[in-house]
């Protein structure tokens, strides 16, 4: 029991030691003074605060793993030179090393208590097998990540079921085991309704009886991947934005039917390649998607022909790395939305035709970010945005760039430029400037900020 007699409430507060004020909440009751109980409450707060904000979240990739002494894992010659093909060790591998390590696993998990909200696995390959269905056991969790992972179908499908507020999953670069006796399986990957954000990758589906012997499962990389695996589109009440990645196998039908499913869609990204007359026509049936985003990545990704079906509710474009070789299929892309307020596009030279085509025909819109990856001019002439709003760029260069702006009055209210010779390039328009009546150049952190005056 705490003594009371170790505080004095009468003692003024700035003589009282500091260690002491931080565990006032525990014997708040034993205290007069209301200053006391204010600081206490505040202390609760902060450590409520803090639990949150280190619990929140865990990443679970080799790294972690290896961190625990009693890994199963740690190498897999190491474990074949310890178990040295011991049949009695080799059949008790699974209850002697794998079982305890998660019985130790969840025992960590349960510190984060109900604080824990968001899981992600990483390059976990094989032992995810054993360690990923231990998300079954925290029902509150609102965010699931697995990357690069093998797991069993059925487990997968168990565990979703318990996942009742679950809001984000993403799954890329899975491989999916079945039991050659259990297959087909007797129920499809049904996803939580409560998702709001749904991303998809690359998924295999291998049957084996592998892994009905743990040991030879971890050591033998044997195997034949029969067939993609795609999950099954459905209909999910509250899903929001839905993700196609760019190294999923084409399925022509695939996002058509998850748009047919879920027309309360607002937001869609997929890759290039997927773009075709049957989703354009999918999304026009579809007045609530406001944003798309189109991932290009290779020049080896065909981009299809597809028909011109205006798309009016979508106000918001963004096309992702696109190649030198696609410019004339993005001149083409850019008239399926005619009612666009707002444009984002990344690519990895700066072309000054395709920019000036592109401003053209993007001149009615209010904001547009452009990301280049590599710039080699030493100007670059920003009144070709004078019929927008708001322009925002990020560039990469070997030097300061020459930013050449607008000279008479223009659309542009600001203009936001990150780069990497931030410095460099800020001091050339700072020197061409100086006497502008029309600019007022600002750098604040890595930006230069141009405001009309």
């Amino acid at each position: 029991m705490l003594n009371v007699n170790r505080v004095d409430s009468k003692k003024d507060i700035k003589y009282i030691k500091w260690d002491e004020i931080f565990i006032l909440y525990e014997f708040k009751t034993y205290l007069a003074r209301s200053e006391f109980i204010e600081l206490s409450l505040l202390n609760k707060l902060l450590r409520e605060k803090l639990k949150h904000k280190v619990f929140y979240k865990l990443n679970i990739d080799d790294d972690f793993l290896l961190q625990f002494p009693n890994y199963f894992y740690q190498n897999e010659f190491d474990i074949e030179n310890e178990l040295n093909d011991e049949l009695e060790t080799v059949k008790k591998f699974q209850s002697s090393r794998i079982e305890p390590f998660i019985t130790d696993l969840i025992r960590v998990f349960d510190t984060f208590g109900l604080h824990l909200k968001q899981i992600e696995f990483d390059r976990l390959y094989r032992p995810g097998y054993f360690i990923i269905p231990v998300v079954g056991n925290f029902t509150q969790l609102s965010s699931l990540s697995i990357y690069n992972c093998e797991l069993e179908l059925k487990i997968f499908i168990k565990f979703m079921t318990k996942l009742c507020k679950l809001e984000y999953l993403s799954i890329k670069n899975l491989q999916f085991l079945a039991l050659y006796e259990e297959w087909p399986l007797d129920s499809e990957a049904l996803l939580p309704q409560t998702l709001q954000v749904l991303e998809l990758g690359n998924m295999r589906l291998r049957k084996t009886d592998l892994h009905k012997d743990p040991y030879r499962f971890l050591i033998d990389n044997s195997g034949f991947m029969n067939d993609y695996y795609y999950i099954p589109p459905q209909h999910l009440r509250n899903l929001k934005h839905l993700i196609i990645t760019e190294d999923i196998a084409y399925y022509s039908g695939y996002i058509p039917k998850f748009l047919d499913l879920n027309q309360h869609l607002t937001r869609i990204t997929f890759p290039c390649y997927y773009l075709s007359s049957s989703i354009v026509k999918s999304l026009s049936t579809i007045n609530r998607v406001n944003e798309i985003q189109i991932v290009f990545k290779y020049d080896s990704y065909q981009l299809r022909n597809f028909d011109i079906m205006p798309l009016d509710s979508v106000h918001v474009l963004s096309i992702e790395s696109i190649p030198s070789g696609h410019y004339p299929k993005v001149y083409i892309l850019i008239n399926l939305f005619p009612k666009l307020t707002r444009f984002h596009a990344s690519f990895d030279y700066f072309e000054g035709k395709f920019i000036e085509i592109l401003a053209a025909k993007l001149g009615h819109l209010n904001s547009i970010e452009l990301e280049i990856q590599y710039f080699s001019s030493e100007e670059f002439d920003l009144s070709i945005f004078s019929n927008i709003e708001t322009l925002k760029l990020d560039i990469y260069s070997r030097k300061g760039i020459g930013y050449k702006l607008p000279a008479h009055s223009s659309k542009l209210k600001l203009i936001k430029i990150a780069s990497n010779n931030c410095i460099e390039s800020f001091n050339i328009m700072l020197e061409s400037y100086k006497n502008s009546s029309i600019w007022n150049i600002k750098l604040l952190g890595k930006f230069i900020i141009c405001i009309p005056i």
